[in-house]
């Protein structure tokens, strides 16, 4: 058997993610950021910088890849846009070199970065509903009941032992100490099995570049409109909703009428139900693989 069943699978980055989130914001019309493209490389201490179609930019903020950059002018005849003297990194971004051909968001309404950081903060609220899962194995000693676990080990969800027949039965009575500098101690009684395996959940890891894939942070594919309803419920309340076209709305009748102050309240209030759902039904399949068992912890 898998004893890892819940566990990521897919190649999605964080990149699609971010995309997904911002076509469920803009929804499926025009209303969407302008863009241009690098035509050459830039450095991470670049004060100017060339694009394929300068037509719609003008003073203020661009975004390529996920850095927020101040420009203060741009040439029309040679496409090169000038970018103000302290202006790279803005609004906590971290300036960085660019390849050529990457996409430039002109005055993005809600940028990548904006995004990114309300998915940490997303995975920072379902965990420890639901984990990222790893694994510890260890030769048990007749004569030693306790044994240090990974450092990032947040909860243990499953202790077993492989027995003599090569197969993993569970154990039956154990306890976790937390506190220790070392980390968690798992105490077990003596085992007849030659390899001990805990099943653990720790925090999502952190996505920082578009490229990262979610299973590197330990995210399974399944959670990914969890994630995306939890962000949009960030993300509407705080925006000019008339400037936006919603698709990912609960009821298709505030689709048929004009967007009025307040509407992303409202549009966010119902993303919150359905987002609940979906969390629920999560945690249900989360459960399904490691049940709570009555176990020590101390």
């Amino acid at each position: 058997m898998a004893l890892i069943a819940y566990s990521p699978s897919s190649g999605m980055t964080l990149g699609s993610l971010v995309e997904g989130i911002l076509v469920s914001l803009y929804g499926q019309t025009s209303q969407t950021d302008s863009a241009a493209s690098l035509v050459e490389d830039i450095s991470a201490s670049a004060l100017s910088f060339k694009v394929d179609d300068p037509s719609d930019f003008s003073a203020g903020y661009v975004e390529i890849d996920t850095e927020l950059i101040r420009v203060i002018s741009v040439d029309l005849s040679t496409a090169v846009v000038t970018i103000a003297p302290r202006g790279r990194g803005h609004r906590g971004t971290v300036a960085a070199a660019h390849t050529a051909g990457a996409e430039v968001r002109i005055q993005p309404i809600v940028p990548y970065r904006s995004v990114i950081r309300d998915v940490q903060a997303e995975l920072a609220t379902i965990y420890p509903r639901i984990s990222a899962t790893c694994s510890h194995e260890f030769t048990p000693d007749p004569s030693v009941h306790s044994y240090t676990l990974p450092t990032d080990a947040g909860l243990v969800l499953d202790v077993r032992y492989l027995d003599n027949t090569n197969e993993w039965q569970r154990v039956r009575d154990w306890g976790v100490e937390h506190g220790g500098s070392a980390g968690p101690v798992l105490r077990i009684p003596s085992i007849p099995g030659s390899t001990v395996r805990v099943i653990y959940g720790k925090p999502f890891g952190q996505l920082a570049n578009l490229t990262d894939p979610l299973a590197a942070a330990g995210i399974p594919e399944s959670l990914e409109d969890v994630i995306r309803y939890g962000v949009l419920c960030r993300i509407l309340p705080t925006l000019d909703i008339a400037r936006l076209s919603v698709t990912a709305t609960a009821g298709s009748d505030m689709n048929n009428r004009p967007p009025t102050p307040g509407t992303g309240v409202m549009v966010a209030r119902e993303l919150r139900a359905a987002y609940r759902e979906r969390l629920d039904q999560e945690i249900k399949t989360f459960r399904s693989y490691f049940p709570v068992r009555l176990h020590r912890i101390r």
